[in-house]
């Protein structure tokens, strides 16, 4: 996205994103539901967005059609019947309907969305609340997120810009880091490392300051991230071993530590100390987990590194079967089996591979794996061979890390939050 001037970003920060102009393709998101209930939700969308930028002295008689009941004789699915009434009340009574319902109404269909897995449709209503609650930080962190994860990313970085900035006028510091702590997710994702580590800094510091442990542990563990990358091998563990700190004992997100742990040794060629942690965390990531392909991906990449030839198969089989039924993290799990292949001297496979990853990453303006997929094709094309499995350095805190993060979660089981007896089985084994 180009640098803007000073007046150019305070004017973002002060008003809403411009609703680009409605077009017909704006209804193929909705395609997947019955035809007359995506047509419904399509037009209240609509609807929505048109009330919220009018005049509030302009909305009587706003909508020609203020009939709309006959969708009340329609079988809707039970998590849409309230929302769609208030929201029939809006078309029929522009002028008096409360703002606060509508927002609540759009919540409501928003979150029916995203458990049916219709992510497009969730944006779009998401969208539309941020629109009508225009002064809440939540409302439009929220829709920035669902734009980050549709890839639509300038629109998603205007309304985190904007979440940011109410956040800050409304002193709600929650939203304010969780604002910044998506902001920096954007940059990571478009692979801008410096700018997603500035805002992953920011939300840590304020964080720290205001006492929020758990938003802080998920900008100390996006941080980690960023040091996978660009980072030393001190900075990785010192922001893994904060994350741990401040993330509270009952909180999912120990795992996904613990995965990416291990990917920061996997990056820095210490195969042999990652494996036992990937190995251990397999039970929290069983069929049907979102995150599942991207366990399947690294350890994949690491079992070729170790050269595991038939336990790279089976992972790396399965994430090919994963890859036709979802883009989100397909690009990244791709390259890193694309990897595998190459260790094995599997050139044509190795090259497909990251050409499909590439083409998937252009295509969702994902900045890690573009860069990732043109490195490894050109050491394909000059058929480079891998680094190899390495100690880590005399410095390292893995002795004192991987115990107490395999802890945690074995911890976590105990107390019932995760019921896995292989997991049990398995942490136990890497004591």
């Amino acid at each position: 996205m180009p640098e803007v001037s000073g007046a150019v970003e305070s004017r973002r920060r002060r008003a809403p994103p411009r609703r680009p102009p409605w077009d017909a393709s704006e209804l193929e998101p909705f395609s997947q539901l019955e035809p007359w209930l995506s047509a419904l939700l399509w037009q209240r969308c609509r609807d929505v967005r048109l009330w919220a930028v009018t005049d509030p002295t302009r909305r009587s008689g706003l909508f020609r059609d203020a009939g709309g009941a006959s969708w009340a004789q329609l079988p809707v699915p039970g998590g849409l019947a309230a929302p769609l009434g208030v929201l029939s009340e809006l078309v029929q009574h522009p002028a008096s309907v409360d703002r606060a319902s509508i927002a609540e109404a759009c919540r409501s269909i928003l979150a029916w969305a995203e458990t049916e897995k219709l992510l497009w449709v969730a944006l779009h209503y998401a969208d539309a609340w941020a629109y009508v609650d225009h002064r809440n930080a939540q409302a439009a962190a929220t829709a920035g997120q669902f734009c980050t994860r549709a890839a639509s990313h300038g629109r998603a970085e205007e309304w985190l810009i904007r979440a940011v900035a109410l956040g800050r006028k409304a002193k709600d510091w929650e939203w304010y880091i969780r604002a910044y702590v998506r902001l920096g997710i954007l940059r990571y994702e478009l692979g801008d490392y410096p700018r997603a580590r500035k805002y992953a800094l920011r939300a840590a510091n304020k964080a720290d300051w205001s006492g929020h442990d758990t938003l802080g542990g998920m900008a100390y563990h996006d941080l980690l991230a960023v040091a996978v990358h660009t980072g030393t091998f001190q900075q990785g563990e010192r922001y893994a071993a904060r994350a741990l700190d401040l993330y509270p004992i009952k909180f999912d997100r120990a795992r996904h530590l613990a995965h990416d742990y291990a990917l920061f040794l996997a990056r820095r060629a210490c195969y042999s100390v990652a494996m036992p942690i990937l190995n251990a965390i397999e039970p929290l990531f069983g069929p049907g987990d979102p995150m599942r392909i991207l366990w399947l991906a690294t350890t994949a990449e690491v079992a070729a590194a170790l050269r595991n030839r038939p336990r790279f198969d089976l992972l790396s089989a399965e994430v090919l079967e994963l890859v036709q039924s979802t883009e989100e993290q397909a690009a990244i799990a791709l390259l890193r089996v694309a990897d595998g292949f190459r260790r094995f001297g599997l050139w044509t496979d190795a090259e497909m591979l990251a050409v499909r990853s590439l083409e998937l990453a252009l295509k969702r303006s994902e900045g890690e794996p573009q860069r990732g997929a043109y490195t490894l094709l050109d050491d394909i094309s000059e058929r480079k061979a891998a680094v190899q499995d390495q100690p880590p350095p005399p410095h390292a805190q893995v002795t004192r890390l991987v115990p107490a993060l395999l802890a945690r979660l074995l911890k976590q089981h105990r107390l019932g939050i995760l019921s896995n007896r292989v997991l049990l089985e398995g942490l136990e084994s890497t004591r």
